[in-house]
């Protein structure tokens, strides 16, 4: 698996921002300073993983545009990832950019109390849906926390099956 370093990803222009070594990310990652592994190659990244240990990971998917699509955020819960919502944007239009330029927005909340909220937003037509769910299993929202550089298991994006064993 490749993977790259920088500080940020710009969405805008779709590459890195202050691009880092190996080894100047880790040390942002010890000192829980923000930085992003862009997984996969920079023309056409894998998934776009922003890091602020120990509490926060987030796991960005792009669109054949190379616009933000998927989002995964996880957030430390009893020294495991847990995942915490799931975000999808739809693009209306090809010349939309960026996520506040998206016509539908889906957001999934999970608590770890097995309660989940569905939100979609329709931007076009004004309207908002609200469902919340009891009892749902969870067991696939949990991840080990990940080892610097072992981004498999975190960016799967089917997170129905297991996780690659590296």
């Amino acid at each position: 698996m490749h993977v790259s370093y920088c500080r940020i990803w710009n969405y805008w222009t779709s590459n890195p921002i202050d691009p880092l070594s190996v080894s100047d990310a880790r040390r942002h990652d010890v000192s829980g300073e923000l930085y992003t592994a862009v997984v996969g190659p920079l023309e056409d990244p894998d998934a776009i993983v922003e890091v602020v240990r120990p509490e926060h990971i987030g796991v960005h998917f792009l669109d054949e545009k190379r616009r933000k699509w998927q989002t995964f955020t996880f957030w430390l819960v009893d020294k495991k990832m847990f995942l915490k919502s799931i975000i999808r944007w739809q693009y209306g239009d090809d010349s939309a950019r960026l996520i506040n330029e998206s016509e539908l927005i889906e957001e999934i909340t999970y608590k770890v109390d097995g309660t989940v909220r569905r939100e979609i937003t329709d931007e076009k037509a004004h309207e908002r849906t609200v469902t919340d769910y009891r009892d749902v299993n969870l067991d696939i929202n949990w991840e080990p926390v990940p080892e610097f550089g072992d981004w498999g298991s975190i960016t799967r994006f089917d997170r129905d099956k297991p996780a690659r064993q590296a």
